[in-house]
């Protein structure tokens, strides 16, 4: 079970699982999409309808209309769904590869063209994937957006430097589209809006057609859910460093690793060096550039004595920023 992969529930809802690592009984993830017997814009092939009940992305929201049990590779309360409630799973590539078959109407055209495009720059056939309301069939043709993942370290990293300088027929954000995109984070995030534009990159989202598309990256490696290490918070900490990415830096969680550590306020890292762990796609753009940062999240600290900053969890969210200029 993979980032991004939805699940079907006995009463047709829809789920979202959220990362590669899963404990045993459980899907890590969170509830989207429910029946609803009144017209939405959501739409299955069947006839019904769908409501959306995950508003935004927020690490206290998607613990809603689901169950949650102590993570101790995390010091937290998982968000999950238990195995039995689920009656089927689909697969963003599978889905892909059904929509590059016979696309059926502009939106599942413009996925078949992004999968066209980043092919043909690098991207390994079977990498992509398709996700969201045009995996779970429910997509409006008029307002529905795309959303992309692409699975495996090397087609991640082949697919972000191809996207650094979208070739046509992508592009990036226009003005507006990028003004409409900061304000609708400025609602959700307490940073400002420059640093909010500032996190904007053409290798997470972009246009095709004048629809909007979003890019998630995942290394495509399944891990044990017990070989992690087990983490106790310490505080929360706010930090500012260099950041450098890793392999698994295009990923959900991302990592990154930050150097030249320079307290702020908060919990006071041990060391000049510290993993960083992001559960806010947000970031993700931000941490492959790297350079001078500020981060604010969870202090933790395993068994081994290892440290690391946490980002995107329910107890502090906290945020990456680039540093002011």
């Amino acid at each position: 079970m993979l980032d991004h992969y939805i699940l079907v529930g006995r009463r047709g809802e829809l789920y979202v699982a959220v990362g590669n690592t899963h404990p045993p009984g459980y899907i890590a993830g969170y509830l989207k999409y429910v029946p609803t017997d009144k017209p939405t814009p959501w739409r299955g092939g069947d006839g019904t309808y769908y409501e959306r009940v995950l508003r935004r992305y927020h690490p206290v929201d998607v613990r809603r209309g689901v169950s949650s049990i102590s993570d101790p590779c995390h010091d937290t309360m998982l968000p999950v769904v238990h195995r039995s409630v689920i009656n089927d799973i689909l697969e963003p590539r599978q889905a892909m590869k059904r929509i590059l078959r016979s696309p059926r109407d502009p939106v599942e055209l413009g996925a078949a063209t992004i999968y066209g495009v980043l092919g043909a720059h690098g991207a390994e056939p079977g990498a992509l994937g398709v996700t969201g309301s045009v995996l779970a069939g429910i997509h409006n043709p008029r307002i529905s957006d795309i959303d992309i993942v692409v699975y495996g370290v090397k087609p991640s990293y082949a697919v972000a430097e191809t996207l650094e300088n979208p070739p046509p027929p992508l592009s990036p954000f226009t003005p507006r589209h990028l003004a409409g995109w900061v304000e609708r984070l400025m609602r959700q995030y307490p940073l400002p809006p420059e640093t909010i534009k500032r996190l904007y990159s053409p290798i997470r989202r972009g246009l095709v057609g004048g629809r909007e598309y979003s890019i998630q990256y995942n290394t495509g490696i399944p891990r044990a859910y017990g070989l992690c290490d087990t983490w106790r918070t310490l505080g929360v900490t706010r930090v500012s460093g260099n950041i450098e990415p890793t392999w698994s830096t295009l990923n959900y969680p991302a990592e990154a690793v930050i150097r030249d550590i320079a307290p702020i306020e908060g919990a006071r890292p041990r060391g000049s060096r510290l993993l960083v762990l992001s559960y806010d796609s947000l970031y993700t753009a931000s941490m492959y550039r790297g350079g001078r940062h500020v981060v604010e999240g969870l202090l933790q600290e395993n068994t081994a004595g290892e440290q690391r900053i946490l980002v995107g969890g329910a107890e502090h969210p906290g945020f990456i920023a680039p540093h002011p200029r």
